[in-house]
């Protein structure tokens, strides 16, 4: 604790040093969450060649800090602390955002045709939230990482990492066409046997993802305290079938694997699922019939329902819920959603539920402005990971929360949902101090102080209102949007750079997919080039279940 204190405070004391005559902004977080039993607080300092942030979060364990820096230094990218470490294998199908955690010095560096990435310290014990990111190192470790395009068509990735348990997985992938990709993945994690192939064909309306993996039992990447870690094992099928605009259907099974399964869920599950939807006369239809098999047992679960907008103001919905444990109780329940739009910006929902004997009435409803952000969500969840003998389906309530404050302070509520179906909370406020840049900085900084040309645009929602700490990638350098949504980038020469909206990368919490925005920006003389308009879509919150059944409905 001490020492990592002492590192953390010396690399923000260069920092302010060193970029005292530098465009930066500087960021406060505080809050507290119980989806992680933290409470604490973080100061980020975001700079043009660098990012940084320390933080000091208080848990059940006892005070814990985390740091980062980020720099580029002589065409590599350098991350000193506490990190996120990649480890997707080209044969994963349910998930490709598989990574651990390390604290201790990163470096990746890119050609043409591969990448290397080499990492050094340990791995560590994670806590993170929307307000603070803390950790503690479990075991020394070292990792060497590689990725090389053989040919057009062929890649070759190779993943080894060193710690008392050791990991060697080598893979090879293979796209001879657009639409098909072959991938096989073989060597140890855990020091444990692992191997795993896959297929994925798409053409026209069908597409089709396959493989099959062989897992030891204390198989694992890499050995990590981190809860709920799944990994494949044995067959994985996923077909969707699209033969027209309005109907849809998919089957799947997978079979997963629990590295650090919790008490009462099963080691290893299975999961075969069948949903269809399409739209008929104005009504959209849905159904989904799921059987999941585990060492405690296994259910039998069906969800059917249809949504129809009556008028141009009312919506309605009806859901049929039906859970069948092989050593538990039958659930059966019905569900009416009736959603009123007010205005544009404002709706009121009412929630029916009849089951088990008895009856409930629920309100909720969403408002959005510049002001403030309210909603209130009604979902139904399918849990697989339940314990056995419990109902799989759950009605929980989603609510977000979040207020524009004077001085450029935001505050913010969220709930998330567990993968056993727990609802948990986090609630935390921000506040940014701009020094030295920025679309509202005016005439504080000598204009000579900057490169002659700019990049300058806005990241807006749907509805009008700004997205602040949108991430956007401008000539592979990460831009920030500030409290108003506008965001800048000063370059030596006028040219086009390439622009990809980092969605990943999002300073605040909420998930976002892309609606509109340029691939390619052009720097102009500053007052002089057009204002570049990003548009995202606020997605609704989802269930972070490792599964990719995890939510097949909602109400709202």
């Amino acid at each position: 604790m001490r020492w990592t204190a002492a590192v953390a405070a010396l690399l923000f004391s260069l920092l302010l040093m060193s970029a005292s005559a530098q465009a930066q902004v500087f960021e406060l977080r505080g809050g507290s969450s119980n989806m992680a039993d933290t409470h604490g607080g973080s100061l980020y300092l975001y700079g043009q060649r660098y990012t940084a942030r320390v933080g000091l979060g208080f848990t059940d364990e006892g005070p814990r800090v985390g740091f980062l820096l980020t720099a580029p230094i002589r065409g590599m990218q350098w991350d000193f602390g506490d990190q996120p470490i990649p480890f997707t294998l080209p044969t994963d199908m349910a998930s490709n955002s598989y990574s651990f955690f390390g604290r201790g010095v990163g470096i990746t560096r890119k050609g043409a045709d591969s990448k290397l990435f080499i990492f050094a310290g340990g791995t560590s014990r994670f806590f993170s939230t929307p307000f603070v990111s803390s950790a503690s190192i479990d075991e020394a470790a070292a990792a060497i990482f590689y990725e090389k395009q053989l040919t057009p068509s062929l890649r070759f990735t190779s993943h080894n990492i060193f710690s008392g348990r050791q990991t060697a997985i080598q893979s090879l992938e293979w796209k001879p066409r657009d639409n098909l990709t072959m991938a096989f993945a073989g060597g140890i994690g855990n020091s444990k046997s692992y191997w795993s192939s896959s297929l994925e064909w798409s053409h026209n309306w069908i597409s089709v993802q396959a493989g099959y993996s062989r897992a030891a039992r204390d198989f694992r990447r890499v050995r990590v305290r981190s809860p709920m870690l799944t990994e494949s094992d044995r067959e994985s099928v996923r077909v969707e079938l699209r033969p027209t605009r309005w109907l849809g259907m998919s089957v799947h099974r997978q079979n997963y694997l629990l590295a650090n399964p919790q008490p009462g869920t099963n080691p290893r599950i299975a999961v075969t699922g069948l949903s269809a939807w399409g739209k008929v006369a104005g009504t959209q239809l849905h159904g989904s019939l799921y059987r999941s098999q585990g060492a405690g047992g296994g259910a039998d679960s069906m969800m059917v329902g249809a949504r129809r907008r009556i008028f141009s103001r009312l919506e309605a919905g009806a859901d049929y819920l039906a859970s069948r444990p092989s050593n538990g109780p039958e659930m059966r329940a019905g569900v009416i959603t009736l959603r009123e739009f007010i205005t544009p910006r404002f709706s009121v929902t009412q929630v029916i539920s009849v089951g088990g004997g008895q009856k409930s009435v629920a309100f909720g409803g969403n408002f959005i402005s510049n002001f403030a952000t309210v909603g209130v969500e009604y979902q139904t969840v399918f849990t697989p990971l339940i314990a056995a003998g419990q109902t799989q389906f759950r009605q929980v309530l989603a609510l977000t929360l979040r207020f524009q404050l004077p001085h450029d302070m935001q505050a913010s509520l969220d709930t998330q949902i567990s993968p056993l179906g727990e609802t948990r909370y986090s609630a935390h406020m921000a506040s940014y101090l701009y020094r030295g840049f920025g679309p509202h900085a005016g005439n504080r900084v000598p204009s000579n102080a900057f490169s002659d040309y700019i990049v300058q645009g806005r990241v807006l929602e749907v509805q009008g209102q700004p997205v602040s700490g949108a991430a956007l990638l401008i000539d592979s350098e990460l831009v920030f949007a500030d409290s108003r949504g506008q965001f800048f980038l000063r370059r030596n020469k006028q040219r086009e750079y390439p622009l990809e909206v980092a969605l990943d990368q999002f300073m605040l919490p909420g998930k976002y997919e892309v609606v509109s925005a340029p691939s390619r920006v052009r720097t102009a003389r500053e007052g002089q080039g057009e204002t570049v308009e990003i548009v995202l879509r606020r997605l609704p919150a989802r269930v972070p279940a490792p599964l990719p059944a995890g939510q097949v409905g909602r109400s709202q």
